[in-house]
């Protein structure tokens, strides 16, 4: 996908990984993100991969693996609930500042937020 259309699916805020045992937090799809091909940003997914995960949230959740068309799978392992297209396995996650207190219990960040030391703490040594 190019700069110029993946920069109107991109999302600066923090998510959270949602865990096998909480994908159903993932009804809560104004709020859902989903890897984007590099597995490193997150993304807002595309109205045809909301369809999909709708579809599969609400009616076959309970399935490991369940496929949608003969080019793409959802489903869920220990890690989170993915989708499999092209060979590349993406995870969903939640916007943080959306996802319940059980879930940010659950689950770290996906992209851990970078806190400076307070001035006590830092070591200003060269070594």
């Amino acid at each position: 996908m190019a700069l110029g259309k993946l920069s109107a699916f991109l999302d600066s805020e923090p998510v959270v990984l949602v865990p096998p045992d909480h994908r159903l937090a993932l009804k809560d799809l104004d709020n859902v993100r989903v890897q984007a091909d590099d597995v490193n940003t997150w993304i807002r997914p595309k109205p045809s991969v909301k369809d999909s995960l709708k579809q599969y949230i609400w009616d076959h959740s309970q399935l490991r693996s369940w496929k949608v068309t003969e080019s793409r799978r959802m489903g869920y392992n220990d890690k989170g609930v993915f989708i499999h297209e092209d060979h590349v396995k993406r995870y969903f996650g939640i916007v943080r500042k959306f996802a319940s207190p059980g879930l940010i219990a659950a689950a770290p960040e996906a992209v851990p937020e970078f806190r400076m030391p307070a001035d006590e703490d830092r070591d200003d040594r060269v070594l």
